[in-house]
């Protein structure tokens, strides 16, 4: 069995933290949008993603340098407050211990996922088993991360199990043909992807 972890939301308390920085840029350039609206419009998305829901949805034109701002104003909220997900060490640990294989595969890019497991301290569990949509033609919600993640472990698609907290990457797992487990409270979309939902870290190995 191969265990494959998104990043945001999974292993690092980012979700809301990242959706509040968003929302402030955003403010800056003229955007007035709540960091709540954030947090539910563009979770679990590709940054590209999120450009083009904003020029689709709230008609704003991403300005050319604005990706790199905001990159810039993540990292420095991110060194200054991140933390692992509660029970992520410890989960991480056991795994270790157990011997049982596991990744992270998340649509946020290689700095950035670097960047969040090493300032959270779970980067010595990470050393190489890192996947970005960077590396694939099309980023969640399209399978190919999933299934190239688990073909670089060398473990077949139906061997492993995906943990996510977004619809998006909940519908990367179904169209990879793998079993998806939901860290949240319980949704209709996870009862709609038939993910098997858990609130607990400690409860995981157990549903395993």
């Amino acid at each position: 069995m191969l265990i494959i972890f998104d990043c945001d939301g999974v292993l690092v308390d980012s979700e809301k933290l990242a959706a509040q920085v968003f929302a402030d840029a955003l403010a800056e350039r003229g955007l007035a949008i709540t960091a709540q609206t954030c947090f539910s419009v563009f979770k679990g998305h590709t940054l590209a993603n999120c450009f083009e829901i904003l020029r689709t949805q709230f008609a704003f034109e991403v300005p050319p340098d604005f990706a790199q701002q905001l990159d810039i104003k993540t990292k420095h909220a991110f060194t200054h407050n991140l933390k692992p997900v509660a029970g992520v060490r410890e989960l991480l640990a056991d795994l270790v211990k157990r011997g049982v294989p596991f990744c992270v595969a998340s649509n946020g890019g290689h700095d950035k996922i670097a960047h969040s497991l090493t300032v959270t301290g779970l980067i010595k569990y990470f050393p190489e088993n890192r996947f970005s949509a960077e590396d694939v033609a099309r980023g969640k919600p399209a399978p190919d991360l999933f299934v190239y993640a688990a073909e670089a472990m060398g473990v077949p698609v139906e061997f492993a199990r995906v943990i996510e907290d977004s619809y998006t990457g909940l519908k990367a797992a179904r169209a990879a043909g793998i079993k998806s487990f939901f860290y949240g409270a319980s949704s209709k979309e996870c009862d709609q992807l038939e993910a098997i939902q858990f609130d607990n870290m400690a409860l995981l190995p157990g549903l395993l």
